[in-house]
C-alpha cells in the first residue's frame, strides 16, 4: 500500500479510535485492506491467498 494511502486509512481508523504502532504494517489486496505484524512481511510474497468465489 503507498504511503498516502497508509497515512490516510490511519487518520480515518484514528478517527474511530483504532490505532497501531510500527510493529504493524496495512497491506492491500483487492478492495480489501489487512493489517499485518511487520515481520512476517517477507512471507506475505509467497503466500497465495484464496478466496471463495460462488
Amino acid at each position: 500500500m503507498k504511503t498516502r494511502e497508509s497515512a490516510e486509512v490511519a487518520s480515518a481508523a484514528r478517527k474511530v479510535g483504532i490505532e497501531w504502532d510500527e510493529s504493524l504494517a496495512l497491506w492491500q489486496r483487492d478492495k480489501e485492506i489487512w493489517l499485518f505484524p511487520t515481520e512476517i512481511e517477507p512471507l506475505l510474497g509467497k503466500v497465495r491467498f484464496l478466496a471463495d468465489r460462488y
